[in-house]
């Protein structure tokens, strides 16, 4: 449970910190806490710790499960 609080944790503010590779858009307005997480590096374990379950969704072909999701080029 408790590794499953620290996945959460991390995956939650290392969403937030995406925000800086989109900054220079202006429609996108910055995410709450943006500012309080920017100087601890969230990022890079988030995407790190999250590749396994891509991979295990890819090995058991359910990316077909995208198209049910909802477009993000749709306003």
């Amino acid at each position: 449970m408790l590794l499953f609080a620290v996945l959460a944790i991390t995956c939650f503010f290392g969403s937030i910190q995406t925000y800086a590779f989109i900054d220079d858009i202006p429609e996108v307005p910055k995410p709450p806490l943006y500012d309080e997480v920017r100087c601890v590096e969230f990022w890079f374990p988030w995407v790190a710790l999250s590749l396994p379950i891509h991979l295990i969704g890819w090995v058991l072909g359910l990316w077909g499960l995208a198209r049910y999701l909802p477009s993000l080029n749709e306003p």
